[in-house]
């Protein structure tokens, strides 16, 4: 949706997208939910090279991804600028159906005092940090993990015997999760595979897993890792399960002051060897649970929104989640910090949000739920 388009009164919500809840497909509750396909059928289900949208660059090279594992902040990603896809086969397709977008797409707005002061270390790539004391809260109720919205956030696993993420994504589609593009690929060419969704994630013992097992990832988008652009898109496993656990709205705001100082919330899994001061592990170590800390935007540019929220490495991917009066809302993904006193991550816009994620979500529906994006 065009800006101009929408009356000045609510130009603060020029773009804001789609509804946090679930719709849920029929309305007889009697009437069971159709048989899931398997997962290869899924795998097959979307055929890109059928499509003179999409190019196929080739088959990338595809591996695990270590414990612990970190992206060399040194090294420049080795991936060109675009939005890529690749299936569980390692094919990567490159989106080319559409016109070259004007620039004034790629911001969201005016920039604000420490866009030129910090233009420089955009491109580091730490993980996140704890400013001042570790105020975070721990989640450790299962009640409270199996309710909305806990439970549409989710740890990111590299394996299928993993107990701990070393990322973490959210829920904004019946089987779609958000995250950094980072948690996909390792920014030299080398693409993450296989991928697992736990969420609502618990602690590394056998009851880890509130809201039943991992979620299988069927394909993956996502662009460079470049301070702005660093978000992808996981595609989960079609399944009833994953629809229920509904999703969180996203969207960006033309008006700069919609970000001034706004509230945020950032909840997400650190990894399981960080310190995390409110840990209930004897040892004091963040122990594959989720945190949660609050605190506001501290400053932006055009692409990117500061915060001050206590993170560590496994918050990569972490929603910066903001309420927009009764709806929770999206509006950019945790990336890291870029020194010592901030944390930062790209700020959704128009081009972000209606036209990558949305248009990724459109090429994936789900039979159990539908959700609006536009």
């Amino acid at each position: 949706m065009k800006t101009g388009s929408l009356p000045s009164t609510r130009s603060l919500l020029a773009a804001a997208l789609a509804f946090t809840g679930l719709t849920t497909l029929g309305c007889d509750p009697a009437v069971p939910p159709p048989e899931p396909p398997s997962y290869e059928e899924q795998l097959k289900a979307f055929d890109p090279s059928q499509s003179p949208d999409w190019k196929l660059e080739g088959v990338v090279p595809q591996r695990e991804r270590a414990e612990g594992e970190t992206v060399d902040p040194a090294a420049p990603p080795q991936v060109p600028a675009g939005d890529y896809l690749i299936l569980a086969d390692g094919r990567l397709f490159r989106y080319v159906g559409q016109e070259p977008l004007p620039d004034s797409l790629f911001h969201g707005g005016g920039g604000s005092t420490g866009e030129e002061a910090v233009a420089a270390e955009l491109g580091t790539l730490n993980q996140g940090i704890v400013i001042g004391t570790d105020d975070r809260s721990v989640v450790t109720s299962d009640t409270t993990l199996r309710s909305w919205p806990y439970r549409t956030i989710g740890s990111v696993l590299y394996s299928a015997t993993a107990i701990t993420g070393g990322c973490t994504a959210t829920m904004i589609g019946p089987r779609h999760a958000v995250t950094a593009a980072h948690c996909l690929h390792d920014g030299a060419g080398t693409w993450y595979w296989p991928l697992y969704f736990s969420p609502g994630h618990k602690g590394e013992g056998s009851d880890r897993t509130p809201n039943g097992a991992y979620r299988k990832v069927v394909a993956r988008y996502a662009r460079t890792y470049d301070a702005g652009w660093d978000y992808g898109l996981m595609i989960l496993e079609d399944r009833p399960e994953t629809a229920s656990l509904g999703w969180l709205g996203f969207g960006w705001w033309s008006s700069d002051s919609f970000y001034e100082n706004r509230a945020l919330r950032v909840f997400g899994y650190p990894t399981t060897n960080n310190p995390c001061a409110a840990s209930p592990n004897a040892d004091g170590t963040c122990g594959g649970y989720m945190y949660q800390s609050f605190c506001s935007v501290s400053d932006y540019t055009s692409d990117v929104l500061y915060h001050k929220c206590d993170t560590q490495g496994g918050n990569s991917g972490s929603a910066l989640q903001s309420w927009v009066g009764s709806d929770l809302y999206v509006i950019g993904v945790h990336k890291g910090y870029p020194n010592s006193t901030t944390n930062y991550g790209p700020r959704f816009t128009q081009q972000k949000a209606s036209v990558d994620l949305c248009g990724w979500l459109k090429q994936w529906p789900s039979i159990y739920a539908s959700r609006s994006c536009n």
